[in-house]
This record gives C-alpha cells, sequence and structure tokens, in this order.
C-alpha cells in the first residue's frame, strides 16, 4: 500500500477515494482497527442511506431521466422504497397492480407506441380502440374503451383535489394533462406543493 500510495490508478488509491468520498473511516484507520464484516457493513449502509451528497446524487441523475418524468424525485430516499410499494393489500391481485404502477413511474410500462419505435408492433395504435397512438396520456386520459374504469377511478381523485385546494386549483392546474398525468402516476410533487398552489389562488382572487 505504501509503495503505490501515490499511484492514482492502484486498487488502493481507489479504495482511499472511495472511502474518502463517503465520509467513511480511512485505510490506515481500518488497518490499525479493523471491523467485523457485519459491523463494517452497517456503518457503510448507514453512511451511504444518510449522506447528502448520493441522496442529491440520486435525485439530480432522476431529473435528467426522461422515463422518470413523471415522478417526483425530491422524495427519494436511499434504502427506502418509493411509496408506492407501501400502499397496497399484500394479495396477488394488488401485487400485480401495484406492479403495473410501478412500471408507470419508473417509465418501464411499455405501450405499443414504444414496441412500434423498436419494431416490436407493427403499429402504435392503441390495441384497444385501434384510433389513436397508444401513449401514456392516451393510455391514462383518452382511450374510449377505459371511459368507465376512468371515471371510476378519477372522480375521487378529482374530489379529493379540489377538497384539499380549491376549484380553482383543479380548473387551471389541472387543465394540462401532462399534470393530470403526474397526479395519477405519482402525486407527491402536488401533495408538496398544496400550500403554493392555495396561497396563488389566494393572491389572484385579491386582484
Amino acid at each position: 500500500m505504501t509503495v503505490n500510495y501515490d499511484n492514482p490508478n492502484s486498487f488502493f488509491s481507489t479504495i482511499r477515494e472511495l472511502l474518502s468520498k463517503n465520509k467513511l473511516p480511512s485505510n490506515h484507520f481500518l488497518q490499525e482497527s479493523l471491523p467485523s464484516k457485519l459491523k463494517w457493513k452497517s456503518v457503510v449502509t448507514k453512511q451511504l442511506n444518510t449522506y447528502v451528497y448520493w441522496l442529491n446524487t440520486l435525485k439530480d441523475e432522476a431529473e435528467l431521466k426522461s422515463t422518470l418524468k413523471y415522478m417526483e424525485p425530491n422524495h427519494l430516499l436511499i434504502g427506502k422504497n418509493h411509496p408506492v410499494w407501501n400502499t397496497f393489500d399484500k394479495t396477488k391481485a394488488e401485487v400485480r397492480k401495484t406492479i403495473i404502477k410501478t412500471k408507470l413511474v419508473s417509465g418501464t410500462f411499455i405501450l405499443n407506441s414504444d414496441r412500434a419505435k423498436f419494431n416490436q408492433s407493427p403499429s402504435p395504435l392503441c390495441q384497444l380502440c385501434n384510433l389513436h397512438e397508444e401513449n401514456i396520456s392516451h393510455f391514462l386520459l383518452d382511450c374510449p374503451l377505459l371511459s368507465k374504469t376512468r371515471i371510476t377511478y378519477f372522480e375521487p381523485i378529482k374530489d379529493y383535489v379540489i377538497q384539499h385546494t380549491t376549484e380553482e386549483v383543479w380548473h387551471s392546474v389541472f387543465q394540462l394533462k401532462p399534470n393530470i398525468i403526474r397526479l395519477i402516476i405519482d402525486c407527491r410533487h402536488f401533495i408538496s406543493n398544496t400550500s403554493r398552489y392555495k396561497y396563488h389562488e389566494h393572491d389572484r382572487s385579491q386582484n
């Protein structure tokens, strides 16, 4: 280790940089007081889960991913499940629903428009109505064959939003389809900004 101390390409230099970057004990300290495997695992896990650098890196990289554009990155926590996995009954049917919701949140739910891009489908049209391109907007908001299902679930969402904000907020913020999609897929952005929307509408009413 002493021989390769100044060699940036050596294994020991890499380890030293990793320990320093993650605010972990130095390699010299570890030489003098070597922890057990379980103790070291606990120290590393705790540090990575609480160290702001990796949390900010996770959020910054999530914001750059086009597939995650409907996910709220500011509530991500290292070592914690996304809330979608914390709010379901552990029956087979609910697990299947949660898997679909997780794919929607992560942008990995494959629709016909995606298949067509990669030559896995002869047409991007919706397989249910066969009228329009099957993208996320059509799937969640527009497909006529899903209208009854949409009303069943969407009306309570609308009522909840109006109850916790105002009807003006609903008509101003959620006229835009991207906002409605985001509300359905990952509503935490709007939950954390509820007070801001209220104040915004209050200010408008005073002007």
